[in-house]
């Protein structure tokens, strides 16, 4: 379309008047086939004051300078979507309409879909993301910088994912994806990355987009924060394994009590017995007398001390420093330290808070650990001791470097009179259980055979 101005005794544009229209021009706008030359635009299509066009072409013939626009132009003939460019021509101008509805609803559903991926991704905690391996270019999603804690502002590249991953896992994640390009294959990582103070759990899943060359040219891939899943495992996983350690405790005390019940009453017999006929033989029955003597009482020994590993004795709870009662345990174990030669290290966290513990009994378990862990080790040996604090529990890691024990006798460690040393009633653990049990306290272990063995106790801060 092309306009002249209409201007008032003050010179002031007041309207636009058509110079010239096609078919096309006429046909987009829906307007009705009648003779515009010399027609007033305001009067013929008055909406343009509405929408903001009369003052846009205004400004154009009054500056001189052209414009370019998109508008959603709605009557009740039309609702369209036009990419709008005005030019000065003379006093007036010439402009052009290029209808974009399609683009525009092309867009709008785009931005619809974005959003709901976005949402989906959201609530799927998932983000999306391509490597192409041609130019090494990376491009993330918004939802993957959110999961790594970087600002959207960074670039995203390969050396930047790798990098932001805990230096235990980066080796490890760093061969299997070479191995799968390698081999054109896709791959699946779990990993951990520690933004802040805090661990999180991620896994990762790619796809290649194989090239004409029977390369990979792409991956494409989604990453999700695993850590909220993690933490929920983790929690029924010692959920169970402090119900198995109850039950292995109530199991013990039980079989206590029935050895107590089944060998006390003939072994009293056995032992008075035995008095009566020393008085009325002469030697060398004697001899075997006072030989069935000794192990009649080493019987009744063996029953105490098994009653005293599983009895649940009243505890004298007070607020303790866990790293104190550590270092009462290691100092009654010196001698043994000393004539082994063994290097013990401490990895202690210096604001460690007192927890509500009876000290003297805790300290019984822990140095039944530490010995444990020095009878296992050769001379010269490692025992490393750790502490840490979350907020909710104080955490004990005891760490040696000996023999290790093989996973399907890991079940039976706090069995009583399970043992693997040459000497030893194999009741130190069972009494360790015992104690830690009392205290609501979780034990566990994890050893493999030639490198050592790791027993992690957590306490409740309170």
């Amino acid at each position: 379309m092309v306009f002249t101005s209409v201007r008032d005794h003050q010179a002031r544009i007041i309207d636009f008047q058509w110079k010239f229209i096609n078919p096309e021009a006429r046909s987009l706008v829906g307007m009705k086939p009648i003779d515009l030359l010399d027609k007033k635009l305001l009067e013929e299509m008055p909406e343009n004051r509405d929408f903001g066009l009369f003052d846009k072409y205004v400004e154009v013939v009054e500056s001189g300078k052209s414009c370019v626009f998109d508008i959603e132009y709605t009557t009740e003939e039309i609702s369209k979507w036009f990419h709008v460019q005005a030019v000065k021509l003379d006093d007036g101008f010439v402009v052009t309409f290029l209808d974009i509805s399609r683009m525009k609803h092309y867009e709008s559903e785009l931005l619809r879909k974005e959003k709901l991926l976005s949402e989906a991704q959201d609530l799927a905690n998932l983000g999306s993301w391509s490597w192409d391996l041609r130019d090494s270019k990376v491009v993330w999603s918004s939802k993957v910088y959110e999961i790594f804690e970087i600002d959207d502002s960074s670039v995203p590249s390969y050396s930047l994912f790798i990098n932001s991953i805990v230096p235990e896992d980066r080796i490890e994640i760093e061969a299997t994806i070479e191995s799968a390009i390698k081999k054109n294959q896709p791959y699946d990582l779990s990993f951990r990355i520690q933004p802040g103070e805090y661990l999180k759990y991620l896994e990762a899943r790619a796809i290649p987009k194989i090239g004409p060359d029977n390369k990979i040219q792409e991956y494409l891939g989604i990453i999700k924060d695993i850590t909220a899943e993690k933490t929920q495992q983790e929690i029924l996983r010692k959920s169970r394994n402090r119900k198995r350690q109850v039950e292995k405790v109530a199991s013990s005390e039980r079989m206590a009590k029935s050895i107590a019940h089944e060998i006390r009453n003939p072994l009293t017999n056995i032992t008075l017995a035995t008095e009566q006929l020393k008085a009325e033989v002469e030697e060398p029955t004697q001899m075997f007398l006072e030989m069935i003597s000794r192990n009649s009482k080493r019987i009744e020994d063996l029953i105490r001390k098994l009653m005293d590993s599983a009895q649940q004795a009243a505890l004298d709870k007070r607020h303790h420093n866990i790293n104190d009662i550590l270092d009462e345990a290691i100092s009654l174990s010196m001698d043994r330290i000393q004539l082994r030669k063994i290097k013990i290290i401490k990895n202690y966290q210096q604001d460690m808070c007192g927890i509500p513990v009876d000290g003297e009994k805790v300290r019984v378990a822990l140095l039944n650990i530490i010995i444990n862990a020095i009878e296992a080790i050769a001379d010269n040996g490692l025992v490393k001791l750790e502490t840490k604090l979350s907020e909710e529990e104080c955490i004990v890691i005891i760490t040696d470097d000996g023999l290790g024990i093989a996973k399907d006798q890991l079940h039976q460690l706090f069995d009583p009179f399970f043992t693997g040393k040459k000497k030893g009633l194999g009741l130190g653990l069972t009494s360790t259980l015992n104690i830690l049990n009392s205290h609501d306290a979780n034990i566990e272990v994890d050893s493999e055979l030639g490198k050592g063995t790791t027993f992690t106790i957590t306490f409740k801060r309170a």
